[in-house]
């Protein structure tokens, strides 16, 4: 079993897989936490029934740079991206 604790790992998963071989179990924390977050939101009832919502990413890196790489991750524009300071 590993355990892909970075956001970033995720993008490698056929690259390990192809690597490590099928006798590997992989976990996607990102996989994870969306899971129990969904489930928090169905238990406590706030998860929305009135389809998606719109995105807004803040980050600590360029906004522009990151405009770009999530269009390419995504296939679709993220909407709002704003700069936070540490």
């Amino acid at each position: 079993t590993l355990i892909l604790g970075c956001t970033h790992y995720p993008l490698f998963k056929p690259v390990l897989r192809k690597y490590l071989g099928d006798g590997i179990h992989l976990i996607d924390s990102a996989e994870e936490t969306a899971s129990e977050v969904n489930n928090i939101l169905l238990r406590e009832s706030l998860l929305s029934t009135h389809g998606r919502g719109g995105i807004r990413c803040f980050v600590t890196d360029i906004p522009g740079n990151f405009k770009v790489l999530s269009k390419r991750f995504f296939k679709e524009n993220v909407g709002v991206v704003k700069r936070i300071a540490l």
